[in-house]
């Protein structure tokens, strides 16, 4: 009977000079293509069945416990904030909730500085009570941190300062949840929060949403005061970094979202 030696690529012949390798040409049958024919199939299944499991396997910690009705996630950072499981306007991790200008508490259809919380002008260059030179950081007992106004209880929202803290002592991964991008924030402790990539708003547009996440915090910048810090996310960024980053460039007047703390 003749055996065919299907696991060999190349025939070694010996001559004068040395070895030299000759390919061997195998003639496909039909039973053989149509045998690699179902292995591609199978091939390709099973990629997009990992493809699917790792963009809809994300977990995200249960809360901790729950403050007026809205949970929260200890992390376990060095401060002991605990960070809001969803958005200010969101019911779930994944959802963007409500876009909200810097100071203000509700959302709205056009996001200008003429109707910009404590604008003087319609070009950002003058300010009543923020304006670099008074107060540069919301309280919340102000009436204008977003979220002690919309959540109650003792809810506020992050600093500059909290915000760097979750940068500096967290691990981030660009990832889907429930088919939404954003990051999985996952602290010291191994607990995890989800920053949905909500992008802003600027007028009547909407921007980068899906593809970016820009986080408000209650800080003023005080050199520039149209500007406020935030946090602020990208996939590409995160391809070259291992965190997002934490800028001072971010406008007064955008619509962004708000992951709101406690203490």
């Amino acid at each position: 009977m003749k055996r065919y030696l299907l696991i060999l690529l190349t025939l070694t012949i010996v001559t004068g000079v040395g070895y030299s390798q000759v390919p061997i040409k195998r003639k496909k049958t039909k039973k053989t293509e149509q045998t690699q024919s179902a292995l591609s199939r199978q091939n390709q299944q099973q990629t997009s069945n990992n493809k699917t499991k790792v963009q809809s396997s994300i977990k995200v910690s249960e809360p901790d416990g729950y403050i007026n009705g809205h949970g929260y996630v200890d992390l376990g950072l060095p401060s002991g904030i605990k960070w809001a499981t969803c958005n200010v306007g969101a019911k779930k991790p994944q959802d963007y909730g409500g876009y909200y200008a810097w100071g203000e508490i509700k959302p709205k259809s056009s996001y200008d500085w003429t109707n910009c919380f404590d604008c003087l002008n319609d070009t950002g260059t003058r300010w009543e009570i923020y304006n670099g030179e008074g107060e540069i950081e919301i309280s919340p007992t102000s009436g204008h941190d977003t979220a002690r106004e919309n959540w109650g209880g003792t809810w506020r929202m992050p600093t500059a300062t909290e915000l760097k803290e979750l940068v500096d002592k967290c691990t981030v991964e660009w990832t889907k949840m429930n088919g939404i991008n954003g990051c999985l924030i996952t602290g010291p402790n191994g607990k995890s929060i989800f920053l949905p990539a909500a992008g802003s708003k600027n007028g009547t547009d909407f921007d980068r949403v899906g593809k970016s996440g820009g986080y408000s915090s209650s800080s003023l910048r005080s050199d520039v005061p149209q500007d406020h810090f935030g946090l602020y996310f990208d996939r590409e960024y995160l391809s070259d970094h291992s965190h997002p980053f934490v800028s001072a460039g971010s406008r007064r007047k955008f619509g962004q979202t708000v992951r709101p703390v406690i203490k």
